[in-house]
């Protein structure tokens, strides 16, 4: 099913980012283990998010907001 059609209804989804999906895993996993090792591969994530141009504020405005 192709859900890119315009004009958009009103029960259309909304694909989530990919760097928000990653922003995400990458918040699941330190939450599931809270080691060094996992904080060093989380803040390898998060300078691959900036040097992707994400910016700092919209990473840690995502990062809080709790998904369902």
């Amino acid at each position: 099913m192709n859900n890119c059609r315009y004009p958009f209804s009103d029960n259309q989804d909304v694909a989530c980012p990919d760097w928000q999906m990653y922003l995400q895993e990458t918040a699941k996993g330190l939450v599931a283990q809270q080691s060094q090792e996992k904080l060093a591969e989380v803040r390898g994530r998060l300078y691959e998010l900036l040097t992707h141009g994400i910016p700092a504020d919209i990473i840690f405005k995502v990062s809080t907001y709790r998904s369902k």
